[in-house]
């Protein structure tokens, strides 16, 4: 009897770490999924504004130089978190 119990916990401790593993590998996921949508509209955001002011060179050294274009998120306000 002592033994079929000691078998069930393994098995339960196991199925728990399987499904702890499958929660973080989802969280994970949806994480750099969410992070990538918000860099793409927040790129967005900046690339209408620069747009709009024709200011074509600077979106032309924004879309290679990632210093510059943090600079102008912060020049333009647009935050990372507000999406």
């Amino acid at each position: 009897r002592e033994v079929m119990e000691q078998v069930k916990r393994e098995s339960l401790e196991e199925g728990i770490g399987i499904g702890e593993e499958r929660g973080k590998e989802r969280g994970i996921k949806i994480g750099e999924e969410r992070g990538e949508k918000r860099g793409e509209e927040r790129y967005s955001k900046l690339t209408a504004i620069l747009l709009k002011e024709k200011k074509y060179s600077e979106l032309e050294r924004a879309s290679v130089d990632e210093k510059y274009r943090k600079e102008l998120y912060w020049k333009y306000q647009i935050e990372s978190g507000e999406i």
